[in-house]
């Protein structure tokens, strides 16, 4: 799968218009990576990295991968672009949504379970 990193809405919707329309695009939204530490701040982020890794490792390579940066904690916390999105709609993070549909994963374990979430970007 071809992947992908960037820090703004604006980037995704900008990608989103690159792809190929036969492509699925996929968005991760988690927490930007403490500089001290080099992981993100959000410990939910941290948790579901490793099986999230290893779907996306086994997806088909016609497909997108977005990894999107929302900042630090102050700014996720507030209102901001990834809540207000009307394809994102992130209520938490990790969020992944298979953009241009309704389908979406805020729920922790199911993120970090790689066969679940291997079949999500399977469209199963």
């Amino acid at each position: 799968m071809e992947q992908f990193t960037v820090h703004t809405v604006n980037e995704i919707d900008e990608l989103a218009l690159k792809i190929n329309q036969s492509q699925k695009m996929f968005v991760l939204l988690t927490g930007s990576n403490d500089p001290e530490t080099g992981e993100s701040w959000c410990p939910d982020c941290r948790e579901v990295k490793d099986g999230l890794n290893k779907a996306v490792e086994s997806v088909k390579e016609n497909n997108v991968f977005v990894t999107c940066f929302v900042g630090y904690r102050s700014a996720w916390k507030g209102d901001n672009e990834f809540r207000r999105h009307e394809k994102l709609k992130a209520k938490s993070i990790p969020h992944v949504v298979e953009w241009g549909t309704s389908r979406f994963f805020e729920d922790t374990t199911v993120i970090a379970d790689t066969d679940k979430m291997k079949a999500f970007f399977e469209g199963n």
